[in-house]
């Protein structure tokens, strides 16, 4: 958590031992992952280079449709 901080600017929402945890609420857990998946995030970038290894039509992002 503290290299998704610094590195990717995700805030520390949760303690890292409470994202281990057999009690961590699902909606807490969700909060945390999003991060990753906003764009400019490390998840978002890696879908995208994942997306466009297999399509035809580069894609940009995953916000706007045509």
């Amino acid at each position: 958590m503290n290299l998704a901080q610094r590195e990717f600017n995700v805030p520390k929402v949760l303690e890292p031992e409470y994202l281990a945890s057999p009690w961590l609420d699902e909606l807490s857990g969700m909060t945390y992952l999003s991060y990753f998946m906003k764009p400019g995030g490390p998840g978002y970038n890696a879908t995208m280079r994942w997306v466009n290894t297999q399509v035809k039509d580069q894609v940009k992002n995953f916000t706007v449709s045509l």
